[in-house]
């Protein structure tokens, strides 16, 4: 478990060089960085959800288990809720913006 932990703080922590590899000015850096962040999300978002499946299935009918499993079904739904609205009102100050 530390050893996914190390790797994805070290993809965390990438993003902004990730940002600054091809960009020309700063419109096209902050594109870059919300495009790295919203890949990162959505592979976590996946991630979660297959942990989730996992967890209900070896539940089995263990009422500790089971709670486990629901809780975290409902911070990746959360989560992605939180993602994908992010994402849309980023879309949408830069519309507003017109950049």
């Amino acid at each position: 478990m530390r050893v996914v932990l190390f790797f994805l703080a070290l993809v965390i922590y990438s993003v902004p060089l990730l940002a600054l590899a091809a960009a020309s000015n700063i419109d096209q850096i902050l594109q870059n960085a919300i495009n790295a962040l919203w890949t990162i999300g959505v592979g976590i978002i996946v991630i979660m959800t297959i942990w989730t499946a996992i967890l209900y299935a070896v539940s089995v009918g263990d009422p500790n288990k089971m709670t486990m499993a629901k809780n975290s079904l409902i911070y990746t739904i959360t989560a992605a809720f939180v993602l994908f609205l992010s994402f849309s009102l980023a879309q949408v100050v830069k519309g507003i913006l017109g950049v």
